[in-house]
């Protein structure tokens, strides 16, 4: 659990890097997925305070839901924390992944499938040890991230109107005629 020094501090951390501004993610049109901090020595502190990707992703699980509770407009939203595994990666590297509008014709080249890779069932372990755990799911992207692992934790069901959840943006992607893999057929988990 993320202390309040912490927490603190890596509020700092998103101020640095102009991401306090929860707001900027509701605009008409928003699509993009941004890292959480730009230099490893920004979240060094955290070996100090535990394992530093536990500490991650619990942070990031909670700027994702401020980023949803900051929402106001209607229009449709795919919102998520991503992953990327880089083999010389110091620290994971969480990214906030927000899609509004056109979800189907902006995602459409994602394949996302039950976690596989040791990385994304590592991720999905990190998530049981949260007290939200069964809130979130974790899906491997199979296809957009050549050479690497990239996983999506994001909600198992919509915590809000016009918030899409996992499952139904996998079934979206694989019923309207996407080139959805078999892997991404079925409940993800």
């Amino acid at each position: 659990m993320i202390s309040d020094s912490v927490r603190q501090r890596l509020e700092a951390v998103l101020h640095e890097e102009a991401l306090d501004d929860r707001s900027r993610f509701d605009a008409p049109g928003f699509f993009d997925e941004i890292p959480l901090y730009s230099r490893y020595r920004q979240v060094g502190f955290l070996k100090k305070h535990g394992d530093p990707s536990g500490l991650l992703i619990e942070f990031a699980l909670e700027y994702l839901e401020s980023v949803v509770d900051a929402r106001r407009s209607s229009t449709e939203c795919f919102a998520a924390i991503t992953a990327v595994e880089y083999e010389d990666a110091e620290f994971l590297v969480p990214c906030i992944y927000v899609c509004n509008g056109r979800i189907r014709s902006r995602l459409r080249s994602l394949r996302l499938a039950r976690p596989v890779s040791k990385f994304a069932e590592a991720l999905k372990r990190s998530l049981s040890n949260l007290k939200a755990a069964t809130r979130y799911a974790v899906a491997q992207d199979t296809i957009s991230a050549p050479g690497n692992v990239r996983a999506f934790i994001t909600y198992r069901r919509a915590p809000a109107e016009n918030l899409i959840a996992l499952q139904e943006l996998t079934e979206r992607l694989s019923l309207k005629g996407s080139q959805a893999d078999d892997r991404s057929a079925g409940k993800l988990v």
